[in-house]
C-alpha cells in the first residue's frame, strides 16, 4: 500500500509539473479609443475613428497575435475605408469583422506591462436618427497562438456625448485635465511645428484632426501614450 501511495504521489507531482499555471497563461487588455473625426450635415451622418492597441498584463512575452473587430452592419461604413489599408475584412449577414495580425507588424513584440503601439484604426459612422435607439456593440477578440487572451465590447450608446474620446482599456492617472491655456498652447505649437509634446511628461503626443462642415479650422484630439492623457481640443472662439 505504501508502494502505491508512493506512485500516486510521484504521478501527481508529475502533473502538477507539466500543467502550466494561471500566471503563465497569455493575458491582454484591448485598449479602444473611439471618437467623431467628422461630420456630413446634409446627409445627417457622423464619422467615428475606432482604434485598439493591447495591454500585456501577463508575464509572457507576446510575439504572436490576432485582433479581430466586429462592427454590426447598422453602424458599419458602407465603403470600409480605413488608415490601414492593410485590415482584412469580411461582410457577414449581421457584423463586418476587421483581422489583423503580427504579419502587418514586422518584429512585433509585446513585453510584460507594456502596451502596443496602434494594431486596428478602423472607422464606423452613426446616422443622427439613431442616436436615440443606439444598441448593439463592436466587439474586440484577441487570440495568442490561435487562444482567446482578452475580449471587449464598446457600447455604441457610449457616443451620444459626440464631443468627448471615449477608452476603454486605459490605466489613467488622477487629474487628468489640463487648463484651457495649456490645450491652446498644445493646439499651436501643433500647428506650427507639426508635432505637440505633453506639458507633464514631454512626451510626444498622438494627434487626430477632427474636421467639421461647422467650423473651417479643425479641432485636435490628443492622447499622450505614456500618462494616459486625453483631450479633445476645441477651435477657440473669437
Amino acid at each position: 500500500m505504501k508502494r502505491i501511495a508512493r506512485e500516486i504521489a510521484a504521478k501527481q507531482g508529475e502533473m502538477a509539473a507539466t500543467q502550466p499555471s494561471k500566471d503563465s497563461q497569455v493575458s491582454v487588455v484591448p485598449v479602444i479609443e473611439s471618437y467623431r473625426t467628422s461630420a456630413d450635415n446634409l446627409g445627417g451622418i457622423d464619422y467615428y475613428a475606432f482604434r485598439v492597441s493591447l495591454r500585456n498584463v501577463s508575464e509572457k512575452t507576446i510575439r504572436n497575435f490576432r485582433l479581430e473587430v466586429e462592427v454590426p452592419n447598422a453602424y458599419a461604413d458602407p465603403t470600409h475605408q480605413s488608415s490601414m489599408s492593410e485590415n482584412v475584412r469580411r461582410v457577414g449577414d449581421s457584423r463586418t469583422r476587421y483581422r489583423h495580425t503580427q504579419d502587418q507588424f514586422p518584429g512585433f513584440v509585446l513585453y510584460p506591462n507594456d502596451t502596443s503601439q496602434i494594431l486596428m484604426n478602423t472607422n464606423y459612422q452613426m446616422r443622427l436618427d439613431q442616436y436615440e435607439k443606439a444598441t448593439g456593440e463592436i466587439k474586440v477578440s484577441v487570440y495568442v497562438d490561435d487562444e482567446l487572451a482578452g475580449h471587449a465590447e464598446y457600447p455604441i450608446r457610449d457616443n451620444r456625448n459626440k464631443d468627448r474620446m471615449v477608452q476603454l482599456g486605459i490605466e489613467q492617472s488622477a487629474g487628468n485635465s489640463l487648463t484651457e491655456k495649456q490645450l491652446q498652447d498644445i493646439r499651436s505649437y501643433y500647428f506650427r511645428y507639426g508635432h505637440a509634446r505633453c506639458p507633464r511628461d514631454e512626451a510626444v503626443l498622438r494627434v487626430v484632426e477632427l474636421q467639421s462642415d461647422e467650423q473651417v479650422m479643425p479641432g485636435l484630439m490628443v492622447n499622450c501614450p505614456l500618462c494616459g492623457l486625453h483631450e479633445r481640443i476645441k477651435v477657440p472662439q473669437g
